[in-house]
């Protein structure tokens, strides 16, 4: 049975943002943050219907057209620069009125989900990061090869783990870490993405911060 309820425009941030919905507040999702994806760069929101279907067993999920992309508002005069795109998405949540909500950012969605989650909107619980760029002018390169990173997911599904990395399994623990664990960072063990990268919001950090599980 498929969760898809409808898709819909909304006017926040003073565009037509489209977007679909997957799930609804009823039941157990009622006491859950509802889901806002964000694609990546070339891809609308439809592309994504099936992982708001697999969202939707759990949760409230919409999946958002970035300005420019899919059936959302786009013109020649429109401003695609990373702040606009991040004042969209805080725009787009509270003019649904979500009260709690989470990010998932894929790629270009990711960035554009850490910008809106610097500015620490209210209601804004989690960020997940899924193989987020992190290249451009004055920065190192991409993927950065640096300690604890996360490891590409072909690697996991074949079981070859780097020696350090704080998400692979240890010995004699199973090769599959779990999608979200309440403030945790973990490999997806899935071709969804290449990687995973999950922020809690705190009350005590202002913009987010990284943990690590005990199983990590």
């Amino acid at each position: 049975m498929s969760h898809y309820l409808y898709g819909a425009n909304i006017s926040a941030n003073g565009i037509r943002q489209h977007y679909l919905r997957y799930g609804g507040n009823e039941g157990e999702r009622a006491n859950r943050p509802a889901v806002i994806i964000i694609p990546g760069i070339t891809s609308p929101a439809v592309t994504w219907g099936f992982v708001g279907e697999r969202f939707a067993r759990q949760f409230d999920t919409y999946i958002l057209d970035v300005r420019g992309r899919g059936l959302s508002e786009a013109s020649e005069t429109l401003d695609y620069g990373l702040d606009a795109q991040a004042a969209d998405v805080v725009a787009f949540a509270k003019a649904l009125r979500l009260s709690r909500y989470i990010l998932v950012g894929h790629s270009m969605g990711g960035r554009i989900g850490a910008r809106a989650a610097s500015t620490a909107p209210a209601g804004l619980e989690a960020l997940v990061m899924v193989d987020p760029p992190v290249s451009g002018p004055g920065r190192r390169a991409y993927p950065a090869k640096l300690p604890g990173m996360l490891i590409p997911w072909p690697w996991h599904a074949r079981g070859a783990m780097p020696k350090r990395c704080a998400l692979s399994a240890r010995p004699g623990r199973k090769n599959n870490c779990s999608f979200v664990r309440s403030g945790c960072i973990h490999a997806m063990n899935a071709p969804l993405s290449r990687a995973l990268t999950i922020f809690r919001m705190t009350t005590s950090m202002p913009i987010f911060r990284k943990s690590r599980c005990r199983s990590c």
